[in-house]
C-alpha cells in the first residue's frame, strides 16, 4: 500500500506541476488530503450508519419487552458504536443510558 500511495501522490503532484521533491509542503498536504478525504468520508458515513443501526436495534429490544440484561447489553453496543464514530455527545448520552440500564439489570457499571 505504501508504494501505491507514493505513486498516487507523486502523480498528483506532477499533474499540479510540482516535482515530488520540490513542491511546497502546503501543495503536498492538499494533494494528500484530497486523496485521503473520500475514503475518510466513506468511513465516517459507515460508522454513523453502524451507530444509527445500533440505536434501532436497542429500540427494537425495548419495544419487544427485552429483559433488563438485553437493554444493558444493547445500550453498551450503542455507546461503543458512537465511540467508534467519534461522536462524543451521543457517546456520553448512551453511556448514561448504559449505566442506568445496567443498574436496572443488577449489573452496575
Amino acid at each position: 500500500m505504501g508504494k501505491l500511495w507514493g505513486v498516487v501522490v507523486g502523480a498528483a503532484l506532477t499533474a499540479l506541476g510540482c516535482d515530488s521533491n520540490e513542491g511546497s509542503s502546503s501543495a503536498k498536504a492538499a494533494v494528500a488530503e484530497a486523496v485521503v478525504a473520500p475514503g475518510a468520508l466513506v468511513m465516517g458515513a459507515i460508522e454513523a450508519k453502524v451507530a444509527t443501526d445500533s440505536v434501532a436495534q436497542y429500540d427494537m429490544v425495548k419495544r419487544n419487552n427485552g429483559s433488563a440484561v438485553d437493554l444493558c447489553v444493547h445500550a453498551g453496543l450503542v455507546s461503543a458504536a458512537y465511540l467508534q464514530a467519534k461522536n462524543e455527545p451521543e457517546f456520553k448520552k448512551w453511556k448514561g443510558v448504559e449505566k442506568s440500564d445496567c443498574a436496572s439489570a443488577g449489573m452496575p457499571q
